[in-house]
């Protein structure tokens, strides 16, 4: 006999020459066979012999296990045996090798057959061919869990939306990117997600999508995510239709596109940003303009504060605040006036502030609230209801504090109080670059205005330089007119009280002109630093006295009173006696030119009491007058060299500017002060040195 593996089908099987039941089997496309009803095998169709290309006798009995797949053989012996001992229907699915090697997946079926005792007269099976079917099924599983794993592992978010635009099914990255749950998902419509103004943008690409006139439609809107923050998605709509053409469903996917459109709308900021602050130098209508481009969209409430801090304390002054409810406009307005100085209230802002760039995402009921604050401070900031915030310190890029970091200029700060969102890192990044821009924009705003004021105050200096030229001129030509004149007419004869009124005349115009060369050599040594003292232990009262007595005649020729007090005990400083003379007869001459006919001058020395025993005991100096006085905007520059109150009322009385200057500098040479008061115009000044007392060696 030729072995299975060289003989055909056809040479391994013999079908019986009469029609029986084997016949009817061999003519069925099943794998036919039947068993005793023990369960052995006693036959095997003509289709399973060829089908295998074993002949049959080699697999009756349990011989056609053999062409089993060896993985369903354990499972296919048990189910046929427990059918067999129990007499019930086989049904099972199993690989049966072929000929030629190959195992393709059967239906294998068997039933009983049974007498009129219900005895089993032998078993009936057949196997048929589902290898198409099988690969059909793993090809449609397969498919499932690709679109599954597809659907569910998208990087983009994916639903299916009834035509009512209800979510029928929801990707795990859709519920992501909206903050929802699928549970929560899919209670919703898509209509309850979408950003109200973005509402309507799909309504004229659906209608040509139902219409048939396009296969999808693409689009930007807005979407609301569970926070309440919008969310930009870009959104691919396609439908799905039923057999008759009828919608089914919609299939949408939802790109986020919100950091985009957030970087795109930080950039617009900024653009807009730099072409509102580089537009002016004038720093407050800068910050005002800036704060109208960042409500409502990035804030609800902004401000801009400007802060000034020095050894007394810290000065805060509002510039610029606007939040979109009127109301709270005008709740924050009443903060910044009430408690702008109240230093309880400040306290938690300043030290927050010097914390640098602060993000505040929930800031709680009692945000920048110190627990001694004045209540209805409390109550104002509380009924804002802050949900978030960011704290910006503008800091200076060109000066410096006294520990040598940049210093404070301000602050700017941004509060979400009616919407939902929260301020995020990309927020304060944002914000940061923005504060960064603010502080240079005041930096510069600032320099332009030093700069300004330095160009005015050169100008005034230049001017009054010229004027002091045209002064000195004036002041040097003028006493050498009657001194030339009554030198033209000693010349002739005349008589001895006539010749003395000449030298009289001679002698105090020359005695002037020598006042003037003096004060300009003064101011000269004082500039260039060359003007020396040479101290002594002096009597401060005899040396006064001495001065006073240098301007009586200068008084009474011009009707002036002169009044003199002093203390009653000796007073000693350490000083130039000439210089100290020098400082007292420029205050009283000062006092004369410039109070009127029958005016009153007081000149006073006295010693105030100590307030900082480790000081030096002092003295002071006072003259007082009741003449012209001095304007409140002049009397700061009083002191300074080449600047006058008035320069034609200052011509028409003599004189050229120098004296205060000098005094100043010689009572700082001293190691004492000078300061000057007057309540104003046509009240009189008072003139005060305050000198170091010392004790007589």
């Amino acid at each position: 006999m030729e072995s299975a593996a060289s003989s055909s089908p056809q040479q391994l099987y013999s079908a019986p020459q009469s029609l029986s039941d084997r016949q009817i089997a061999d003519s069925l496309p099943q794998l036919v066979w039947t068993c005793t009803p023990e369960g052995d095998c006693d036959y095997l169709s003509r289709q399973w012999v060829e089908y295998t290309g074993i002949p049959e006798r080699d697999q009756l009995k349990f011989g056609w296990l053999q062409q089993v797949h060896p993985d369903d053989r354990a499972n296919v012996i048990g189910t046929w045996n427990q059918s067999a001992a129990a007499g019930k229907n086989l049904d099972i699915e199993f690989r049966i090798r072929r000929f030629d090697g190959v195992y393709r997946w059967f239906k294998t079926r068997a039933v009983p057959v049974r007498d009129a005792d219900h005895k089993i007269l032998r078993w009936f099976g057949s196997n048929t061919d589902i290898e198409d079917l099988k690969q059909a099924e793993t090809a449609l599983r397969e498919s499932e869990e690709l679109f599954r794993a597809t659907f569910d592992q998208a990087a983009v978010g994916i639903a299916h939306v009834s035509t009512d635009n209800y979510l029928l099914r929801v990707n795990q990255k859709l519920c992501d990117i909206l903050g929802y749950t699928r549970e929560e998902l899919l209670q919703l419509s898509f209509t309850n997600i979408t950003w109200p103004e973005d509402a309507d943008l799909h309504i004229a690409q659906n209608a040509d999508l139902l219409a048939g006139k396009t296969e999808s439609m693409r689009l930007e809107k807005r979407y609301i995510h569970k926070n309440g923050r919008p969310l930009w998605a870009n959104v691919t709509v396609s439908l799905r239709r039923n057999a008759d053409g009828s919608p089914r469903y919609y299939i949408s996917v939802l790109e986020d596109i919100s950091g985009r459109k957030r970087a795109e709308e930080s950039l617009q900021l900024l653009a807009r940003t730099g072409q509102t602050l580089g537009a002016t130098l004038d720093a407050d209508e800068t910050v005002r303009e800036l704060i109208d481009l960042l409500l409502p969209h990035w804030a609800d409430w902004a401000s801009v504060q400007y802060i000034k801090e020095s050894e007394t304390g810290t000065v805060i002054r509002n510039v610029a605040m606007r939040h979109v409810d009127a109301r709270k406009d005008a709740i924050g307005l009443e903060l910044v006036n009430r408690f702008a100085g109240d230093a309880v209230a400040t306290a938690p802002f300043l030290a927050t502030l010097r914390q640098g760039a602060r993000l505040i995402a929930d800031p709680g009921p009692d945000y920048m609230i110190a627990p001694d604050a004045d209540p209805e401070f409390a109550r104002l900031i509380r009924s804002l209801e802050i949900k978030s915030a960011i704290l910006m310190p503008l800091l200076s890029h060109t000066e410096k504090d006294i520990e040598g970091k940049p210093r404070l200029l301000g602050a700017f700060a941004c509060h979400i109080t009616e919407s939902n969102r929260h301020y995020d890192e990309q927020d304060l990044a944002l914000f940061k670059e923005i504060g960064h821009r603010v502080s240079v924009a005041i930096d510069h705003a600032n320099l332009y205005a030093d700069a300004q004021v330095a160009r005015h105050a050169a100008e005034d200096a230049n001017r009054a330089k010229d004027e002091f030229l045209s002064i000195v001129s004036h002041e040097l030509r003028t006493p050498l007119t009657p001194v030339v004149g009554w030198v033209g007419l000693l010349r002739h004869e005349m008589d001895e009280q006539l010749r003395n009124e000449a030298l009289d005349v001679i002698e105090r115009n020359l005695n002037m002109q020598v006042k003037i060369v003096n004060d300009i050599l003064d101011t000269s040594r004082i500039t260039s630093g060359k003007l020396s003292l040479h101290p002594k232990i002096l009597s401060l009262v005899p040396l006064v006295q001495e001065s006073l007595e240098a301007v009586q005649d200068q008084a009474k020729a011009k009707a002036v009173a002169l009044f003199f007090s002093h203390p009653a005990q000796d007073i000693f400083v350490d000083g130039d006696a000439l210089r100290l003379r020098q400082i007292v007869w420029n205050l009283l001459s000062n006092a004369i030119k410039f109070t009127p006919s029958m005016g009153r001058i007081e000149l006073q020395i006295r010693c105030p009491e100590r307030v900082d025993s480790t000081k030096p005991s002092s003295v002071e100096i006072i003259v007082r007058d009741n003449g012209i006085g001095i304007k409140p905007e002049f009397l700061p520059h009083v002191f300074e060299r080449f600047l006058q109150a008035d320069s034609s009322y200052t011509r028409q009385h003599g004189g050229l500017g120098l004296g205060l200057n000098i005094v100043r500098h010689l009572t700082e040479m001293h190691g004492g002060t000078v300061q000057a008061e007057s309540p104003g115009e046509n009240q009189g000044a008072t003139f005060t040195v305050r000198l170091p007392q010392c004790a007589n060696q």
